[in-house]
Parts: structure tokens; sequence; C-alpha cells
């Protein structure tokens, strides 16, 4: 009975002090753990919320830059009407002018494609013109076919207007024959009224602009792989373009009246109508939202009619048109992946709480079960065999070395990872590995931490046996005898080279993809700019006698205008937004029906060699942009051997079902620094005037836009190679 006290108590003992050392340690644990994840949890919430903003801040921008485009071909078609002299002194319509001003408005509809009708009517709301887009077929509608348009409400509100004033419809659903139009249809009306002769007010310009193109771009930037749902709103709350198709255009239905954004999220919509733009969270999820005021100083709109006959309710200032870009990601959708992993982490403290209990206690027991040290010395020893199991096969390198700094062990991954056998390493010092990369002071530092009996953990180049270099994280632990001496040093090192060279491309492609959008979003305003550059030096010259002294200045700035163009292009191509034609090529039939243009480009000093791989099969891509992607790469070819050389292409089959065509010059090369900037786009190492900084950032859009991918690699005076891997679309 007392032996059994004895262990009772001496139990009781035991299970206090391992409570008495687990408790501090767990409340530790937990706080810190709790403190982290906070922490990240806020910073990706921010990470979200500036997100979300980008996306409706963009979304805002290329709606404005829509309306402008459409602004400007108003402008300029109400100019065509006026000086094509249309009308007579007495109001009377010369059949000549006519004809030519249909001619110009099919011309227009069909390069814009922007348009549904361009047409122009006159006092009465006649339709004097109408060219209808036709599903991209535009076609002048015959006379007997034109329509009367008074009563209709945009015709009566832009008729009264002023000249130089626009009318600007709101963006609602065509109607035809008093019906909604099926499919539906969304429509922009702008138009502007027509003087001739001056402050004789003849008729209006009206364009019908397809507001699906608007709408499409707009949904295009949704991130619906976030969970957001981002929505176009009119004034009263409407959806222009929402989640639910069915609750779109209410007020176009009577069944539809009270399918609002409005209705649904009231208290939301109260903060959104108070605001021009800003970001709130609710019970029900995140909003982010921002005001797009589409109508400029001179313009003007109303509130339009949801019947075919009907007038609009009142006319609308600048301010009271407006629309409301809204994203909202649900509170279900924004917190599940937080809700997720805080039961993880949950659960993972208490497989912890447990274990580091039990670890604690196990420690307790041996300590107080001395009797059993024999049992408790196999049991270490099975232990250590097992840890050693561990080294030999473990992935990582392990090397064991004396005071001397000699090489004791060497596990079989330092063989994988360096070339050297395990046998070639012992007795050797570890400076067979090293590539002189490091300094004097980055070894007295290591050498200083471990001395001082310390861990040292870092980074080191090393060589292998074959001379390559490689990276890899290091930690050198020194081991102790009982007197506390140094006797060995333990080294677990891993190679982490493809890890570095996996997070550059992940940078690179990530940076790209940045300037890729910003690139886009500057070419598409810039395109429409230049359209009214263009279009008015076209005007000007038509009305230019041939020999007028003006004449040649105009033809400059047409030149200039078309060299613009082209600049865009490749902005749009650099940018993945360019529309692009695939068939099915031969990618030798490709380079062999190039051959003359190549021989022209890199001129008689440079050497050509093509190696035709064989069965090779196709590729679908743009027969025009591959080649100028062959073109950029041989004029850089070219630029690199000033004093000659060879460009050499070689096509062959790669695993994974793709065509390899490697391009390499034995020019100059590239340093590191200029091989990390290669295709960033307007960078160039050429003198100024002498390159755009276009031409390799063209050539990786080209090939990201055909689902490709391009590698380059140089060194200073050991020319260059660009590796193009195409999927191939069809075998031999």
């Amino acid at each position: 009975m007392k032996n059994r006290n004895e262990t009772n108590v001496r139990g009781t003992t035991l299970f206090l002090r391992v409570l008495f050392l687990f408790l501090p340690l767990f409340a530790l644990l937990y706080a810190v753990t709790t403190t982290l994840v906070l922490i990240r949890e806020k910073a990706d919430l921010a990470v979200v919320r500036s997100k979300e903003k980008q996306i409706v801040l963009s979304q805002a921008i290329n709606i404005d830059a829509d309306i402008v485009g459409v602004a400007s071909d108003l402008a300029i078609l109400s100019q065509e009407v006026v000086e094509d002299r249309l009308w007579s002194t007495d109001g009377k319509i010369d059949p000549d002018a006519l004809a030519s001003l249909e001619r110009h408005f099919l011309s227009f509809s069909t390069h814009r494609k922007l348009y549904d009708q361009i047409r122009l009517l006159d006092k009465h709301g006649m339709e004097i013109v109408r060219v209808n887009f036709n599903n991209g077929t535009p076609t002048i509608e015959t006379e007997e076919r034109l329509q009367n348009k008074k009563g209709r409400y945009y015709f009566e509100d832009a008729y009264i207007l002023n000249q130089g004033e626009v009318f600007v419809s709101p963006l609602d659903l065509n109607i035809e024959h008093g019906e909604i139009e099926q499919p539906l249809k969304p429509m922009i009306r702008f138009a502007t009224p027509v003087f001739y002769p001056e402050h004789e007010k003849r008729g209006i310009v009206l364009l019908n602009y397809f507001g699906a193109t608007l709408i499409n771009r707009f949904t295009d930037q949704a991130t619906p792989a976030d969970g957001a749902q981002t929505m176009l709103l009119n004034t009263d709350g409407y959806w222009l373009n929402g989640p639910i198709p069915d609750d779109e255009w209410g007020f176009m239905y009577k069944t539809r009246k009270n399918r609002t954004f409005a209705v649904k999220f009231s208290e939301a919509w109260k903060k959104i109508q108070a605001e021009e733009t800003g970001q709130f969270e609710t019970p029900k999820g995140l909003f982010s939202f921002r005001t797009v005021y589409p109508l400029l100083d001179e313009q003007r709109s109303s509130t339009g009619a949801g019947e075919a006959f009907a007038r609009s309710n009142m006319p609308l200032k600048a301010k009271e048109y407006h629309w409301k870009i809204v994203s909202f990601i649900p509170s279900k959708i924004l917190y599940a992946p937080r809700k997720a992993e805080r039961q993880i982490i949950a659960l993972l403290l208490v497989f912890l709480a447990l274990a580091t209990f039990f670890a604690l206690w196990r420690i307790a027991w041996a300590v107080a079960l001395r009797k059993q040290a024999t049992a408790a010395l196999i049991k270490e020893r099975l232990r250590i065999k097992s840890i050693l199991s561990a080294i030999e096969q473990s992935a990582e390198t392990i090397v064991i070395t004396n005071t001397q700094g000699l090489i004791e062990y060497a596990n079989p991954a330092f063989e994988k990872t360096t070339g050297y056998t395990v046998n070639e390493a012992i007795g050797k010092n570890p400076r067979i590995l090293k590539s002189g990369t490091h300094d004097t002071a980055f070894y007295k530092t290591m050498w200083k931490t471990l001395l001082n009996g310390e861990t040292w953990s870092g980074r080191f180049i090393n060589k292998k046996k074959n001379g390559t270099l490689y990276t890899e994280d290091a930690t050198i632990s020194p081991v102790f005898d009982i007197a506390g001496e140094p006797v060995n040093y333990v080294a677990a090192k891993r190679d982490i080279t493809e890890d570095l060279n996996m997070e550059e491309q992940f940078r690179q492609a990530q940076k790209m993809q940045s300037i890729g959008q910003l690139v886009a979003g500057i070419a598409h305003d810039f395109n429409n700019l230049m359209h009214v550059i263009n279009g008015y030096a076209e005007m000007a010259q038509k009305k230019l006698h041939p020999e007028h002294a003006a004449g040649k200045n105009i033809t400059q700035i047409r030149k200039a205008g078309e060299q613009a163009a082209n600049l865009v292009k490749q902005l749009l191509t650099f940018s993945r937004q360019q529309v692009i034609e695939p068939i099915e090529l031969d990618i030798n039939e490709l380079i062999k029906s190039s051959w003359k243009m190549i021989r022209h480009m890199i001129g008689e000093n440079i050497q050509f060699e093509f190696t035709a791989g064989k069965d090779l099969g196709s590729i679908y891509v743009d027969k025009g942009q591959m080649q100028q992607v062959l073109m950029n790469l041989c004029i850089n070819a070219r630029d690199a051997m000033p004093d000659g050389g060879t460009l050499s292409m070689k096509t062959e089959t790669r695993p994974g079902n793709h065509i390899l065509l490697s391009i390499h010059d034995t020019g100059c090369g590239m340093g590191e620094e200029t091989l990390k900037k290669a295709f960033e786009p307007f960078f160039t190492t050429k003198e100024i005037g002498k390159g755009t900084g276009l031409g390799l950032s063209t050539v990786y859009g080209i090939i990201k836009q055909n689902k490709g991918r391009i590698e380059v690699t140089s060194n200073l005076g050991e020319g260059t190679t660009f590796k193009l891997h195409l999927p191939r679309t069809k075998n031999c």
C-alpha cells in the first residue's frame, strides 16, 4: 500500500511539473500564432480592397474614353454634312451631294464598326440618309424604307439644341415597331443639330452606338475568380449590367420595375448615392464604387422613355446624367478563405498542444525513471539509427566536418547536388566547391559565428564538379562534447537554384502583365486621338486645291498619323489586345517563303543557315504576326553583328506537343542587366532615333497571344539565342 501511495504522489508531482512548463509555452505559441494570423488576414483584405478599387477605376476610365471617341465621330460626320453642301439656300437637297454623303456614311460605318445606325434626319424628323450596320455588312437604306422619327424622344430632345451642342441619350434597349428589339440590343444615341447656311437649322445627325461594346469591355475587366460581382447601374439604381440577366434593364419592363440594386441593397445604395467614389463594408459584403459622368460640357441628355413614341420626362444636366460602377464581394466569399484557414490553424494548435504536452510528459517521465536507463539507451540508439537513415535518404545535402575543416561524412544527396562522389569528398576541405563569388569578409563572418558556438545560416553560390554554378541555402551548427568543446560541424544545405529561377520568371510575368494593362489603356485612348487627327487631316486635304501651299504640310501630318497608328498596333500586340486571324501554318515553309525578306534585311556580310526539322506538324498562328516575329528577331541579330557573322535558325519538335524554333546569332551578346529587361517595352540599347524599344516586347506579346512562350540566353561576346516554343495543332 505504501509503494502504491508513493507512486501516486510521484505521478501527481510529475503531472504538475509538466503542466507548469506546458502552460506558459502554449500561451506564447497561441499569442504568436494569433498575432500572425490577424496580420496576414489584414494584409490579404488590404490587397483585395486595393484591387477592387483599381478595377472600378479602370472600368470608369474606359467608359469615359469610349464616350469621347463617339463624340469625336459625331463631330466629324456633322461637319461633313455641312461641307458637302447638301442643301441649297432655298432648302432643296442636291442629289449628287446626297449620294456623296451616303457613301461617306457607309465608309464610316464599315471602318468604325461601332454604330448600329448612322442617320441624317430633317427638321420634321424624316430620315434623309440611313446606313444600317446589318451584322457587319453595312448597307444604305433605300428611299422607300426611310422612316419618320418625329415623336421619338431622342429626336425631339436633340433638335431643340443649339449649334455645337450634343444630345446623349440614356443607355437603354433599342425599340423597333413599338417593341423591345430581340435579341436585346443596348443602345446609346448621340445626336447634334446641323445648320446650313449658318444659323439655319436643317435637321440632326444621329448615331446609334452599340451599348454592348461598352458593356462587353466593362465585363471583360470583372474578376469572377475573386468572387466579385461587378455591376453597372443607372441614376435610379437599375442594373444596366449585373450578375442576374433577368434583373437587367428593369426600367424598360413593366414587370421588372422593382428589380433594382436600390431595392436589393437599400442601405448600401444610400451610401453610394451620397458619394462619388468610395469603398465600405456591410454585413452583406464589401462594396467598391465609382461614379461615371459620361456627359461633356457641351453635351445634354434627358430621362429618355421606355415606350416608342413617349417623350422624355425632363432634360438632364451633366451631373444629373451619371452611372454607378459597383463591385460587390459577398461576406461569405470574402471571409471564406480566412474562416477555413482559422479552422486549420486551430486544429494545428490543438495538435501541437497535445504533441508538446506529450513530449514534455515523456521527457519528464524519462528523467523520473532513471532505473530504466538501459532500455532508454537502446531506444535512443534506435532513434539515432532512424535519424541516420533519414539523413541518408534526405533530399537535402548533409555534410559533417571535423574541427580542422575536413569532410568526414557526406550523404548521397551531396553526390547528386555537387557531382563529386562521397569517396572523392571524404578528407577534402569544402573549398573544393568554392566558386570565388564570396569575398573574405563573408567567410570571416561565418567562422566568427561558428567559433562563438552559435549556428550560422546563409546562402552559398558554389561550383559543381563540372564547373556549373548553383545556389544553396545552408545551416551550419557546431557539435559539442560533454566538456562543451566543439568536435564537429554539421551542415544542412538545399539547392535552391531552380526555385530562384522560378521566382524570377514569376516576377517578370507579373511585371509584363502590369505593363501590358497600362499599355493597352494608353493605346486605346491614343488610338481615339489619332482617329480624330487623321480624320480632320483627310477632310482638310480633300477641300484644298492640289497645288495649295498647305497641301504638303497636311501630307506630312497624315504620314505622321499613319506612323502613330502603326505604333499603336505594336502597343496592342504587346498588350495582347490586337485582333488576330490565326491559320494553320507549316513553320518550315513560312521561314523558306520569308527567305528573300530575311536576306534583304540582314545584308550580304551575314551568313544565314537554316536547319529544318522533319515531321514537325503545323502551328495555329496569325501569319502576319509570325512574319513580324521573324523580322524583328532578324533585325536585332543584324544590329548585333555590324561586322558580319552567322544567323542560324533551327526547328524541331519538343515534349508536350510543342515545336521549338531556335534563332541564334554570333553577335556581341547581352549582359545580365540588359538580359533582364530585354522584353520590356521602350527599353533599347540602340542610339536615339534608331530604335523604338518595342521590337522584342512586340515579339513577346505575339508569342504569348498565340499561347506560346519565349526564352532568351546570352553572354557578352558569345552571341544570343532566342527559343520560341509554339503549340503544335496538327501532327504529321
